[in-house]
């Protein structure tokens, strides 16, 4: 199963086409009264809210490319048997 560490972008665009689809459905069965105006702009607003979290969450989860540059130069010199967090601590720890 997909976790939102691993794939967040994947989670939030999920959960926004949830989002959407709910709310025609709870239109059409009676639960909400809104305007045509109101749908639009509490459509937009999942988009933004979405696409705002997805963009924290993805932007969190990548590494400076200084960072991954140093981390393959460092892999590069390194022997075949070194632990890969090591590597990535290094890297930090020089850049």
């Amino acid at each position: 199963m997909l976790g939102i560490k691993q794939e967040p972008t994947v989670v939030f665009g999920g959960l926004s086409e949830i989002i959407r689809a709910v709310i025609p459905v709870l239109l059409a069965f009676g639960y909400i009264h809104w305007s045509n105006e109101q749908i639009g702009l509490v459509l937009v607003l999942v988009g933004v809210v979405i696409g705002f979290l997805t963009i924290l969450f993805t932007r969190s989860s990548t590494v400076p490319i200084v960072i991954a540059d140093k981390q393959m130069e460092i892999a590069k010199a390194s022997d075949i048997t070194t632990d890969n967090a090591l590597i990535i601590k290094q890297a930090k720890e020089t850049v």
